[in-house]
């Protein structure tokens, strides 16, 4: 009988752990999914020289994946060719099964 027992409690502990495994690994690849996309943006942007088209389209884009995109552009003073920014995406963190969910921020600078 205390075989028995043992061996549940060992299978729900591997299967615990197997799960909370599985979920820190989603965890990271939705991380890494969302730096990807900034980095991608941020390039779209600076490639096509900051026009607005571009800007609403990469805002459109985030927020179909659930994101919220931020880009502030300015301009050099006297020289209205050369601009600059900051890109800024705010993307959910969630942990499945800790209770871990909150908001990261990831950022570029663009030129």
């Amino acid at each position: 009988m205390e075989t028995i027992i043992k061996s549940f409690v060992g299978m729900f502990f591997a299967l615990l752990l197997l799960l909370l495994g599985a979920g820190l690994i989603a965890a990271s690849v939705n991380a890494r999914n969302a730096g990807a996309f900034a980095a991608d943006c941020a390039s779209r942007i600076e490639n096509s020289d900051f026009a607005g088209s571009v800007i609403e389209e990469c805002r459109r884009d985030a927020t179909d994946r659930g994101y919220e995109l931020t880009v502030e552009v300015s301009e050099k003073a006297g020289q209205p060719e050369v601009k600059y920014g900051s890109l800024q995406l705010e993307y959910p963190f969630r942990i499945p099964l800790t209770g871990i969910a909150r908001t990261n921020v990831t950022q570029y600078a663009i030129r």
